[in-house]
């Protein structure tokens, strides 16, 4: 068992995005489109190990998905 700050929407998040992914690879664009996956552990508290990793990742894509 889990427990912390956004554990349970974390993972329903989690499981989401997975199925979202399958049925996006199963689509005619999967070939066109990339994608990336990026989870940061510490958005609870403002992300401040992980915001540097989002900004680079962000500068090498035309847009972005967020679950929050």
């Amino acid at each position: 068992m889990l427990h912390g700050p956004g554990v349970a929407d974390a993972k329903g998040g989690l499981a989401v995005m997975l199925v979202a992914l399958l049925a996006f690879e199963q689509s005619p664009l999967r070939n066109h489109v990339g994608w990336q996956v990026l989870i940061n552990p510490d958005e609870e508290i403002g992300s401040p190990g992980s915001s540097p990793l989002l900004v680079q990742a962000a500068a090498r894509h035309a847009c972005a998905c967020a679950s929050y």
